[in-house]
């Protein structure tokens, strides 16, 4: 019995016609940008900082001596020579690959055609109309591609490259961390002492799911944001050893938005404020660390879950011993007021409890700050 089966077979078997490019421009455009293949010197290969971070020595140590049978063609991106410094061969997906082929000593230049490292090129014609930044944007928007269904690229990595070619929730990260002076491995403010956030995740739901699209072009959207950042760093002040904690900070800037929207302005946001700046690591039963806050809370509700079963109870028992029982604390008729508050769109609704349960009770104002 035959244990193989031809492309021509395997597409009649699953029923698969593709989609057929009749138009004769067409063809020709797709037939002429194919990949071409290569083999080049790897030590001069370049890798574009902007869209593609640098690989670390950790990760290529790791992986020990080079295998040439199971390396896999890198993809090199072909500048033509009209740009000048910035032509070249520059690296759009292999950077690993081409480091390890630049240190197993392989390539001798008096043997370029045996011993170059193989590549597909993408190339770019002479008489290309592109702009240096257009043509390093398309690089940009190649690398995504590319690497799109990659487990190895992070949404950082895709974010970095994204911002090159206009997308505008890449660039709207981008610009809140140089509003705030903030960076995520060497990703936004470029300033001397810009705070590193890691993990990055919780923050770009900030930006994306708690802002919202409508002020991403705002130069003022970010309030809540920076003074829950001003917080942060006032109560786990942040060195090299200690980024900014992507579900910490999300968690404070979830107390914050929630004082600003619910508390009005009277004595009991004063205290709240108070509490946030002055005792949430202090108070005895607090988190005297940004990791003893977040502690076994993961995934994209754990700062809701840190609202309300850590801040919110540890503000009513410290409020109760500074000022007395009943008279400011979070009370379950402030919850339910505060269930029914929406975010960027009407089925939103930040301050609801994310267990479906307790979410239920905070409706029906049945729900009390409790530890849990």
């Amino acid at each position: 019995m035959k244990k193989s089966k031809t492309i021509e077979e395997i597409c009649q078997d699953i029923g698969y016609g593709g989609f057929p490019i009749t138009d004769e421009e067409e063809r020709q455009r797709q037939l002429q940008q194919q990949l071409l293949t290569d083999r080049v010197n790897p030590a001069l290969l370049n890798v574009d900082q902007e869209y593609q971070r640098l690989i670390a020595l950790l990760i290529l140590n790791g992986y020990g001596k080079i295998q040439t049978d199971r390396l896999t063609l890198p993809l090199i991106s072909r500048r033509p020579a009209k740009y000048g410094d910035m032509a070249g061969d520059y690296v759009i997906d292999g950077q690993q690959r081409s480091c390890m082929y630049h240190g197993s000593s392989l390539y001798d230049p008096e043997k370029h055609e045996e011993t170059g490292l193989q590549v597909a090129v993408k190339v770019w014609s002479e008489d290309c109309d592109l702009t240096i930044e257009q043509l390093r944007a398309e690089e940009a928007k190649l690398f995504v591609d590319t690497n799109k269904d990659l487990t190895k690229v992070t949404t950082l990595q895709k974010y970095r490259a994204a911002v090159l070619y206009g997308d505008l929730e890449a660039k709207a990260i981008l610009n809140s961390l140089v509003q705030l002076t903030l960076k995520m491995d060497n990703f936004g403010s470029i300033m001397p002492g810009a705070d590193e956030v890691s993990p990055p995740t919780q923050y770009f739901e900030i930006i994306k799911s708690d802002l919202g699209k409508e002020d991403w072009n705002s130069e003022t959207n970010l309030p809540n944001l920076q003074e829950a950042i001003t917080i942060y760093r006032k109560v786990y002040p942040v060195t090299p050893d200690k980024p900014i904690h992507g579900v910490a900070l999300r968690s404070i800037f979830y107390a914050v938005w929630f004082a600003n929207s619910i508390l009005g302005d009277g004595e009991r946001k004063k205290y709240f404020k108070k509490f946030l700046n002055e005792r949430l690591a202090k108070h005895q039963g607090g988190f005297p660390t940004a990791k003893k806050l977040v502690q076994e809370q993961a995934g994209f509700k754990a700062p809701k879950y840190i609202l309300h079963n850590r801040i919110l109870p540890t503000f009513n028992q410290w409020v109760k011993d500074e000022k007395g029982a009943g008279t400011v604390e979070i009370s379950n008729g402030i919850l339910k007021s505060a269930a029914t508050v929406t975010g960027v769109t009407s089925k939103v609704f930040p301050f609801l409890h994310p267990d479906t349960d307790d979410a239920s009770r905070q409706k029906d104002g049945n729900l009390t700050p409790a530890f849990k």
